[in-house]
């Protein structure tokens, strides 16, 4: 039978250095780009969330009408309300005995033990960001939030994007003679028509970003007639000049449970997004955990990730450390998320 380990370090410490590491973890994955900057992080009062969806679509102009007539019956304003239940998402890392005694021993007091700890839970945590970062990779991809439990079940969840918001490129953009611009600007006017806003990023892979950087309409050519690639600023300054979006490159990829590398996001498509920290396309929700609702936590510390560490009080006497949360992410207006498979 397992209790908390509070002779270690208790939950409330443990759960508030963890969440602590979590956001430098998220900060540092920014500098490169991290896709909580377009489905931010929210926290919710309890596991049922509620989603209000507004129609974007242009509204029908407005009429004159005479003086003391009634106004013309005009359009009703379209809206969705889904409701779904958040998943409990959880990442246990076990201590053995012996790396537990090891630790007792090598260092005065609980030092050694509480180094142990916070190691096993800044890894804990990270596996959570991991697995919710690459949830948001196939959310945008598919429109689907895809949630995987033990044995390869998977659960999905459609949130209704329309057909027209994910399509294949007529001609590869690895074709150096291709009008990437002109491409570009159909997938623009197409999103601005669905959505009645312009997007704010174009997301790529790097193999996608030096196929732009090599385009002949974008790569410079020098005297002796060869083209030499264009930098990220230049193909940028190029695409504003046409008033596109700036281009971006993503290339995260996280470790499955199979022990494989896999990229978060297709690295053959691009993606069309809102501009960041903004909850146009959606959110990540995150509500209190029953693990820190059951130690009696007021709301405004059960919300968010919950880490606590665990003994065994028989023999063998090892340890774990579990990171619990009640997250995923979910899309508001999923035809904010546009994406074009442009190389096989």
């Amino acid at each position: 039978m397992a209790e908390i380990w509070y002779d270690a370090i208790d939950p409330l410490t443990l759960t508030y250095a963890s969440r602590d590491y979590a956001r430098e973890y998220q900060e540092k994955q920014r500098q490169d780009s991290h896709l909580s900057s377009y489905l931010p992080n929210f926290n919710a009062d309890d596991a049922k969330v509620s989603l209000d969806v507004l129609d974007t679509q242009r509204p029908t102009i407005a009429l004159n009408r005479a003086w003391d007539a009634e106004p013309a019956q005009g359009e009703t304003l379209q809206s969705g309300h889904m409701t779904f239940k958040l998943p409990p998402l959880t990442k246990k890392i076990a201590l053995s005995e012996f790396q537990k005694y090891v630790a007792r021993t090598g260092k005065p007091g609980t030092e050694a033990v509480q180094e142990k700890v916070l190691g096993a839970a800044f890894r804990a945590v990270r596996a959570i960001d991991d697995a919710l970062e690459f949830q948001r990779g196939q959310v945008l991809t598919t429109g689907k939030t895809v949630l995987s439990f033990p044995g390869g079940h998977t659960l999905e969840n459609d949130w209704g994007r329309d057909a027209s918001m994910s399509v294949t490129a007529a001609t590869q953009w690895s074709d150096p003679d291709l009008n990437i611009v002109e491409e570009l600007r159909k997938y623009v006017e197409l999103y601005e028509d669905k959505n009645n806003i312009t997007p704010g990023v174009l997301l790529v892979s790097r193999q996608i970003a030096t196929a732009v950087a090599n385009n002949k309409r974008m790569a410079l050519q020098g005297l002796n007639g060869l083209y030499s690639a264009a930098t990220l600023d230049q193909v940028n300054a190029h695409l504003g000049a046409y008033g596109l979006p700036t281009m971006r490159v993503y290339n995260r990829k996280i470790r499955n449970t199979a022990g494989q590398d896999v990229p978060v996001l297709d690295p053959k498509n691009i993606y069309l997004l809102p501009a960041e920290n903004t909850y146009d396309l959606g959110a990540t929700f995150m509500a209190p955990t029953e693990a820190a609702l059951d130690l009696g936590w007021p709301l405004s510390d059960a919300a968010g990730i919950y880490v606590g560490a665990y003994k065994n009080t028989e023999v063998p006497v090892i340890a774990s450390v579990t990171a619990d949360a009640l997250a995923a992410p979910a899309l508001a207006n999923p035809n904010m998320a546009f994406t074009a498979k442009v190389l096989n």
